[in-house]
Parts: structure tokens; C-alpha cells; sequence
């Protein structure tokens, strides 16, 4: 009795192990390969639905076999659970649900780099040669650093200066963990002076126009 149930619960380790890790590996496919959040729910379920029908097959029919090999196959399965993520995505890229092709924004970071419109659709900044030759500048990197400066002073005076950004926007595109700004806080310290007291000489002025009025 005891032996059946020592069978019982090895066998729910085994089924737990070919269809749990090959699932959770799986399902982030959407995740990278997409900055829609319904394509990413799309692409996530098509995933583990193929890698979770492949585990229980790898389960199946390794059912009577020994311990190396089940364990061998259960390898094979959790390989081929990571082949959408490693050999589809590619690093810092990702695909919009209109089919647009996103990089890695070199001004704020966020995957979201237009590299057709030559503009990011995350933070909206335009990295063209004309925009660089209006702007004064000779290289694109220092138009770059420029929209930096701007991007990360804080709207609040008395808020302080970080670098630290949402995993995912408030527009939905994800932050590439290894992009790294080119300006210091102190440049943007320093930028941050000069944009306060223009605000303060020069306020903003909102009016509200109230709907038949000319």
C-alpha cells in the first residue's frame, strides 16, 4: 500500500515537472515578442498550449521508463519550451500588433524606438538628421544626450533627480534592463535649475474655453 502510494506521488512530481516548468518558461514568449497587451495574452496562450501538449507527450510516453530516461526527455522539453523566447526574439527588439519593429530607445530606454519614423513612441523624441543639424549638433549622440537632459528633469521642483523607470511604461512598452543613459545626474541637476526658473519666469498659461464660445 504504502509502495503504491510512494509510486502516486513520484508520478505527481514527474507530471508536475514536464508540464509546470516547461509552461512557465513558455508563457513569457508573449511578454518579450510583443508591447501589445492583448497580442502578448495571444502569444503567451498559443505557447503554452504547443509546449504544454509536447510535456504531457514527453510525460506519456516515458510513463514506464527509468529515472535517466524521463529525466533526459524532461531536458529535451524544457529546451524546447525556451526555443520561441531565445531563437524568435531578438535582444532589445520587439513587435508591435500592427507589425512595427520596436528597438531599444537610446533616450529613455523603453523598447519602443520606431526605427522607420526614425522616432520613439514611448517618450516621443525624434532622432533624425535634421533634428540633429537644427538642434546645432554635429553627432547624434550629443542630440541624444540633449533629449536626456530634457526626459529625465522632474516635472516637481523639489522632486529628486533618479534614473529609475517602470518595468513597463504608462504607454506599455517595456524598459530594456541593460540600456543605460549617457548624461550624469549632475548635468541633469544643472539642467533641471535652468528649466525651473524659465517655468517660474515664464508660467504656463491654461484657458479654458467653454464649448459656443468664440
Amino acid at each position: 500500500m504504502k509502495s503504491d502510494q510512494s509510486k502516486s506521488n513520484v508520478e505527481i512530481y514527474w507530471i508536475s515537472a514536464f508540464l509546470v516548468i516547461p509552461l512557465v518558461i513558455a508563457i513569457q514568449f508573449g511578454n518579450e515578442y510583443t508591447t501589445d497587451k492583448g497580442m502578448k495574452i495571444l502569444y503567451s496562450g498559443l505557447a503554452g498550449l504547443v509546449i504544454g501538449s509536447v510535456g504531457f507527450a514527453g510525460y506519456y510516453f516515458t510513463n514506464k521508463r527509468s529515472f535517466a530516461v524521463r529525466a533526459a526527455v524532461l531536458a529535451c522539453v524544457i529546451v524546447i519550451s525556451a526555443l520561441p523566447t531565445t531563437l524568435l526574439y531578438t535582444p532589445a527588439k520587439a513587435m508591435a500588433k500592427d507589425g512595427t519593429i520596436y528597438s531599444t530607445c537610446p533616450v529613455c530606454g523603453y523598447i519602443a524606438f520606431n526605427s522607420q519614423e526614425e522616432a520613439c513612441d514611448n517618450c516621443g523624441e525624434e532622432l533624425t538628421e535634421e533634428e540633429m543639424r537644427e538642434s546645432g549638433f554635429s553627432s547624434m549622440d550629443s542630440l541624444i544626450r540633449l533629449d536626456q537632459l530634457y526626459y529625465f528633469v522632474p516635472d516637481d521642483e523639489k522632486a529628486a533627480i533618479t534614473f529609475e523607470q517602470p518595468t513597463i511604461s504608462e504607454d506599455g512598452y517595456t524598459l530594456d534592463e541593460s540600456w543605460r543613459p549617457s548624461v550624469s545626474k549632475d548635468a541633469i541637476k544643472k539642467q533641471a535649475i535652468h528649466y525651473h526658473e524659465f517655468r517660474r519666469k515664464y508660467p504656463i498659461k491654461v484657458e479654458i474655453i467653454k464649448k459656443g464660445q468664440d
